[in-house]
């Protein structure tokens, strides 16, 4: 999900009624939506994620930051302190929505901080039998596009990782 459903479909093609749609037609009792913060959103996600989980079937929303990566259009990625201003606001309504945001306290801190060491050997990725030592297939990124990663998954595995124990409480929910 990228936002509303004129920034969605913006960004995506017109697929936000389909999205909708399908969730609200699942019988799946734990439906965890992706977010993707942009230059598009990122000051609109605080109220777009309100309107999201007002929908009962959703239990969750897991933030990420546009990456672009190689050979991909950049206009989406947020400056350092757009990032910044958002991570901020992320940070608010994690307190708020403690439940309702998957990523971690310890997650959204270490984004703000942008230190943590990559790739990330516990973030492996396969695709085409091809191994990948980060969340990204070999061929896409680089080490600049590493240094403004915004793929919080494998922020989230790094801080699970290093046994921060605020962040292995947090993802209990999703046992």
């Amino acid at each position: 999900m990228d936002g509303s459903e004129k920034t969605h479909n913006k960004i995506r093609g017109s697929i936000f009624n389909k999205v909708w749609e399908n969730i609200n037609n699942s019988s799946h009792k734990n439906i965890f939506l992706n977010y993707t913060i942009s230059k598009y959103n990122f000051k609109s996600f605080y109220v777009d994620f309100k309107n999201i989980i007002e929908n009962r079937k959703i239990k969750g929303v897991l933030f990420h930051f546009f990456t672009p990566y190689i050979g991909t259009d950049s206009s989406l990625l947020l400056n350092n302190k757009e990032k910044h201003i958002a991570l901020r606001t992320l940070l608010k309504l994690k307190k708020r929505h403690p439940i309702k945001i998957s990523n971690t306290f310890d997650g959204i801190k270490l984004l703000l901080s942008n230190q943590w060491k990559r790739p990330i050997w516990s973030s492996i990725l396969i695709c085409d039998d091809i191994i990948s030592e980060c969340c990204c297939r070999k061929g896409i990124y680089n080490i600049m596009i590493c240094s403004i990663c915004g793929c919080t998954p494998s922020v989230e595995t790094y801080v699970i990782q290093k046994l921060k124990p605020l962040a292995i409480i947090e993802n209990l929910k999703f046992l």
